[in-house]
C-alpha cells in the first residue's frame, strides 16, 4: 500500500462524502417519487435513480466493508489501520447485499434472469452504510482529527436523511421490458 500525503487523502475523503452524498439525496428523490407501495408511475425515473443509488451503496461497501480489491482503489486503511467494520449487525446486511448488487445490477447474469425482479430495501440498506461511516469517522476522529473534520459533514448530512425518512422506500428494480 503506497503512503499518501494529507492532501491526497483529503482529496480522496472528498470523493468518499460524495458517495454518501449522492447516496442520501437519490434515496430523498426515490422516496419523492414513490408511493406507499413503492411504485412510483414513472418507472425510467425509479429506475434511474434506485440504479444510481445502489452503485454509490456498491462503492461505499467497497470503501467500507470489503476487503481492498485493487492496490489503486481508494480504501478505508489508506485512512485508518486496523480499524474493523462496525457495527456487526449493519456490516453483516451490508456484506450480504453486495453480492446482489454485482448480480442484479452491475452485471448482466442468469442468476438476475432466474430471480427476476429484485427488491431493494433502500433505507435500510443506507441506514447500515451510514451506520457503518458513523463508526469509521468516529475512530478516524482519534487517529486523525483533520481527516475526520473533512468526512464529518458527509456523515452528518446522511444521517439526517436516515432519520427523517420515515417510512422505508422498497423499490422494485424492473429488469425486463415488459
Amino acid at each position: 500500500m503506497a503512503t499518501r500525503t494529507r492532501n491526497e487523502l483529503i482529496k480522496a475523503l472528498t470523493h468518499v462524502g460524495y458517495e454518501l452524498a449522492m447516496t442520501a439525496a437519490v434515496l430523498r428523490r426515490l422516496a419523492q417519487l414513490g408511493h406507499s407501495s413503492g411504485v412510483s408511475p414513472d418507472k425510467v425515473a425509479t429506475n434511474a435513480y434506485l440504479e444510481s443509488m445502489l452503485l454509490h451503496l456498491r462503492s461505499l461497501t467497497d470503501f467500507f466493508v470489503r476487503i481492498r480489491g485493487q492496490s489503486t482503489d481508494i480504501h478505508r486503511d489508506d485512512f485508518l489501520q486496523g480499524w474493523q467494520p462496525a457495527p456487526a449487525a449493519e456490516v453483516r446486511r451490508a456484506a450480504g447485499r453486495y453480492k446482489a448488487l454485482n448480480k442484479h445490477l452491475s452485471h448482466l447474469t442468469w442468476e438476475r434472469v432466474a430471480a427476476g425482479n429484485q427488491q431493494w430495501d433502500v433505507l435500510a440498506a443506507l441506514t447500515d452504510i451510514v451506520h457503518i461511516a458513523d463508526d469509521w469517522s468516529k475512530h478516524l476522529d482519534v487517529s486523525n482529527h483533520d481527516l475526520y473534520l473533512v468526512i464529518r459533514p458527509f456523515v452528518n448530512d446522511a444521517l439526517q436523511v436516515v432519520q427523517h425518512l420515515s417510512r422505508p422506500p422498497v423499490i422494485k428494480v424492473v429488469t425486463t421490458t415488459n
